[in-house]
């Protein structure tokens, strides 16, 4: 008969004792974080009130993206229509596809006559 060491090792109270300390660490960081958010540093109010920004002067975009997409609609909406440039001069826009076609149906027009 072999005889062997009784297991000595007790597991619960280890699991307790770490649970007890886990419960502790998570209550005190939630009764700490009022004294967190209030002791947050603020930005302090500023001295001057902004002055107006003048005509004719830079001023910051306040939405970039937005600004953006609608300067992008613009331009297609541009590039995929009609219209006058220069109603005097005869000057129009066009879609790129459009005055192609025209290009090879008409050709090019001569250097001497436009001079």
């Amino acid at each position: 008969m072999v005889k062997h060491e009784a297991d000595l090792s007790r597991v619960r109270p280890i699991v307790y004792v770490m649970l007890f300390t886990l419960a502790l660490v998570v209550l005190g960081g939630l009764a700490m974080w009022p004294l967190y958010l209030y002791w947050l540093p603020r930005p302090p109010p500023p001295v001057f009130e902004p002055l107006p920004v003048p005509p004719g002067q830079v001023r910051l975009q306040r939405n970039p993206l937005a600004d953006l997409a609608g300067y992008q609609e613009r331009e297609q909406q541009r590039l995929h229509s009609v219209g006058w440039v220069d109603r005097e001069a005869g000057v129009v826009h066009m879609p790129i596809e459009r005055a192609m076609d025209l290009l090879l149906e008409r050709g090019l027009p001569d250097a001497e006559a436009s001079q």
